[in-house]
Formats: structure tokens, C-alpha cells, sequence
């Protein structure tokens, strides 16, 4: 078995902690399917950056760890980084996990900009969820109708087909961010 630093700011006390075998994950198991399971398992919602081969093999065991314990040991071992975006946990590349929060802190300073009315739509805590098979653009575009806005040339975010998810509540800006900016690379490459 193996253990892993707790991930910062959490404590055995204020954590689910993973039970013995909880994460034994075979060398046959597929990244999402080991991660996605264990998500539900435990009750926390994973976001799974699709740049990142979804049939990567792992091969972890944990027991008596902290949730984000285990996600932190699993995000090692396959080269990812982490970052949690209210209750979601972001599992990605490293470039991406170490901006990602910093990304969604400024664009929160950014709103005090705007207008009360528009800090408010911006501001407004949802659910994050889409069907089997949507594409980031039209996810996209339905996220920015929600602020009453429209993207700016959609046509440069790629094509892709995502699984289905349902997230918590977050706000606009989060959820917003949470689909755009991993595609950040992947659009910067269209111009």
C-alpha cells in the first residue's frame, strides 16, 4: 500500500478518507474508468481534461488516505496535476492544474468591473452538466447565453465530443473557465 502527502489544507478530521482497497486499480483499468468510479464512489466530482489519453493504464493502491490524498497520488503517477475549483477537482496536465486557479482568482477581481447586475449573473452559482457527446463549443456557447453574451469566434475552439458529466454548483465564471481554459493551448494553436 502506499501512502501520499495530505493535499494542502485538508485534514484526516475534515476529509472522507479512502477504506482499505478502496483504490486498488488493476493494470487492465483505464484511467477513467478507475477515476470516474471512484468519484462516484466517494462522492466527489472529478473533471477529466480530455487532452489527457483517456486509456492511460494506472496502477495505484491507497488505503486510509484523505480523498484528495488518493487523487493527488493518482495525478503523480500519471503525470497530472490537480487543482479543486470549489467542489470539483480538476485532474489534468500540469500546465494547466497550476494556472487554472489563478486563471479563475482574476477573472473574479476582473468582475468588480462590471455593473452590480452583471456581477451578479457572473456570480451566480449552477450546476455544470451536459449530455453524452456535447462538444465544448455549443457547452460554451450556452454558458456565455446564460450571461446574455456571445463567444467570440467559436469556430476556434476545436471539435471534440465530451462524456457526459454533472458538477456541482459553481459560478458562471468557474464553470466558464472550467471548459475554456484547457482548450487555451488548442485555440492559441488556430490563429
Amino acid at each position: 500500500d502506499v501512502s501520499a502527502p495530505e493535499a494542502k489544507g485538508s485534514t484526516k478530521r475534515d476529509s472522507k478518507t479512502v477504506d482499505a482497497r478502496a483504490f486498488d486499480v488493476k493494470t487492465d483499468s483505464t484511467r477513467d474508468e478507475r477515476l470516474t468510479e471512484f468519484g462516484k464512489k466517494y462522492e466527489v466530482p472529478i473533471f477529466l481534461d480530455r487532452r489527457v489519453d483517456p486509456d492511460q493504464k494506472i496502477d495505484l493502491s491507497a488505503q486510509d488516505l484523505p480523498v484528495e490524498g488518493v487523487l493527488s497520488l493518482a495525478a503523480q503517477k500519471l503525470k497530472l496535476g490537480t487543482c479543486t475549483i470549489g467542489k470539483v477537482h480538476y485532474l489534468g496536465p500540469k500546465s494547466t492544474a497550476s494556472r487554472l486557479a489563478g486563471v479563475i482568482a482574476q477573472r473574479k477581481l476582473d468582475l468588480r468591473k462590471l455593473r452590480p447586475q452583471a456581477r451578479t449573473v457572473w456570480s451566480k452559482s449552477k450546476e455544470l452538466k451536459w449530455d453524452e457527446a456535447a462538444s465544448p463549443r455549443d457547452i460554451a456557447a450556452a454558458l456565455a447565453q446564460e450571461a446574455g453574451a456571445e463567444l467570440e469566434n467559436p469556430e476556434q475552439i476545436p471539435h471534440d465530443v465530451w462524456p457526459a458529466y454533472d458538477l456541482p454548483a459553481m459560478t458562471l465564471t468557474e464553470r466558464l473557465s472550467l471548459v475554456l481554459d484547457p482548450l487555451r493551448e488548442l485555440i492559441d494553436h488556430v490563429h
